[in-house]
């Protein structure tokens, strides 16, 4: 799975995604100024994309048991010294720099399957995604993988958000 953080969220709360095995990667909008303590701790992510020129302030071990070594943190162009340089950062032995951020998105659908909209995992977006969201909302969960509308809680705003895209056809 894949998270989208949106340009208007400004911090992480600790351990807000400590455990997520199938998280294999985040997106780490522009507005985001503060990941805190064992954000990130799940071990598992393999892609980190971070759109701010200005690394976002870690708390301790926000990514904590992730992938630092193997995983890649991808940065706007001309930022790499400022992340190299910064405290939880300069973890990451891959860096690389991306010119635009507008291909992240189908960059993440070629390498972990990511569709927009897509909760089940089959590629596609249809009635199965917005069953299976329903039966999230049923059971109780607040899994963030399956926030549609990036309001950080899983309500039938989450199957709105499904049926619009598919009506729309995209």
């Amino acid at each position: 799975y894949t998270v989208v953080i949106p340009n208007s969220v400004h911090r992480i709360k600790d351990e807000a995604f400590a455990g997520c095995q199938n998280l294999k990667a985040a997106v780490l909008g522009t507005g985001l100024t503060n990941i805190e303590d064992c954000a990130f701790s799940s071990g598992s992510l393999m892609a980190v994309y971070s759109m701010r020129t200005v690394p976002p302030t870690l708390g301790y071990d926000s990514f904590y048991r992730t992938t630092t070594a193997q995983g890649t943190l991808y940065i706007p162009t001309g930022s790499k010294a400022a992340y190299q340089s910064a405290d939880g950062w300069k973890d990451f032995k891959n860096i690389v720099e991306i010119d635009n951020f507008d291909e992240v998105i189908a960059h993440l659908e070629d390498m972990y399957g990511y569709v927009p909209g897509d909760v089940n995992g089959d590629r596609e977006v249809n009635i199965a995604d917005v069953n299976t969201v329903v039966d999230v909302i049923l059971d109780g969960k607040q899994d963030i993988n399956y926030d549609m509308n990036d309001d950080f809680e899983v309500n039938i705003a989450d199957v709105n958000a499904i049926i619009s895209y598919i009506l729309s056809g995209e």
